[in-house]
């Protein structure tokens, strides 16, 4: 009986006091296909995401705000306080200083694919973000 009530104390310090992050988008440039010019153009867009960055089950996870499922897995932290997010998009995070950028590839690759067979301003741009994290 004891080992059992050891176990479920022990259960809930872990999830009680797993480290969770708020991290919200500041600024947000990269490049978005001009059809007018027929190229795509340096761009400035609208920074608003924001994202939870958790270990409640052992492992971080990236989740965009309002969805359920994970955007990606993480790595742990390294002796620096950082983590590597590898996913869509990549998601680094320096829980020393509090910032964070993401680099998102968009579809500029697959163009001349099946995925993308031509450029079009209605393909996900490549981006870069930067942000800040709180604990909470």
């Amino acid at each position: 009986m004891r080992y059992i009530i050891f176990q479920v104390l022990l259960l809930f310090a872990t999830n009680t006091f797993a480290e969770q992050y708020l991290c919200i988008e500041e600024q947000s440039t990269g490049f978005r296909y001009s059809e007018t010019q027929g190229a795509w153009i340096p761009s400035i867009f609208k920074a608003d995401d924001k994202f939870t960055l958790s270990n409640s089950s052992g492992k971080y996870e990236l989740r965009v705000s309002g969805f359920d499922r994970p955007l990606s897995y993480c790595g742990d932290f390294d002796e620096l306080g950082i983590i590597n997010c590898d996913g869509l998009p990549k998601f680094v995070f320096n829980k020393k200083n509090g910032r964070f950028s993401t680099i998102g590839h968009g579809f500029y690759h697959f163009v001349g694919s099946k995925i993308a067979p031509v450029d079009s301003k209605d393909l996900p741009a490549p981006n870069v973000v930067i942000g800040k994290c709180t604990a909470f």
